[in-house]
């Protein structure tokens, strides 16, 4: 079974929900939205955020958008960079330090 929790990173304005696999413990799920996107009703339903993907051993990260038609602004393009550094971080304090 699956084990989800959530981290909101205010200072880039960022809801991630995090996913780990008991089976696969060298990769780490993610979901994330840009507050500005969130919805009272897609607030913590990964399935409509709008980037996803997983980290894997490397710190190796795999990521899509599910939608391509959005607006990419420069402060938008500065806070994905930081959600990178944010999600090579939560990497490596959930799985890298366990194993």
């Amino acid at each position: 079974m699956e084990y989800n929790y959530k981290r909101d990173y205010r200072i880039i304005g960022f809801r991630v929900i995090f996913t780990q696999f008991p089976r696969r413990k060298s990769i780490l799920g993610f979901a994330a939205q840009p507050y500005e996107m969130l919805t009272p009703e897609m607030n913590d339903n990964p399935q409509y955020f709008l980037i996803r993907g997983r980290i894997e051993i490397g710190e190796r990260i795999v990521l899509g958008f599910t939608d391509f038609s959005f607006e990419m602004t420069d402060e938008l393009h500065n806070r994905l960079g930081e959600l990178y550094a944010k999600l090579k971080l939560e990497y490596r304090k959930k799985l890298v330090t366990k194993t």
